[in-house]
């Protein structure tokens, strides 16, 4: 039996076939970096909300309004009704600007 120290030659594929695994092995690393500091920077932003002005104390609405609903933006609040109406108010002036009907059909 003869052992020879030699390496045999490698066949030319698999060369190639190297390099794309460390290609490929380099892009999954890149990619996973990438996915981990997007959320990263997405959990940090999430206590920078903006700030809004302060509701206030009493809200005038209509004669026998019963509230179902309410949300808030930046320039506008809106009330839900049992009526399913949409009385959409302006956050500077406090005065409904906007009041929607909800048909059911």
């Amino acid at each position: 039996m003869n052992i020879t120290s030699e390496n045999p030659s490698e066949p030319t594929g698999l060369k190639w076939l190297k390099i794309l695994v460390a290609v490929l092995t380099v892009t999954l690393i890149i990619g996973f970096l990438t996915i981990v500091g997007m959320f990263v920077y997405r959990f940090n932003s999430i206590g920078d909300s903006p700030v809004l002005s302060p509701l206030p104390d009493e809200i005038s609405l209509p004669q026998g309004t019963e509230i179902d609903a309410f949300t808030q933006a930046e320039d506008w609040y809106l009330i839900l009704t049992s009526e399913n109406e949409l009385l959409i108010y302006d956050r500077q002036t406090n005065e409904l600007t906007q009041k929607v009907i909800i048909q059911n059909n």
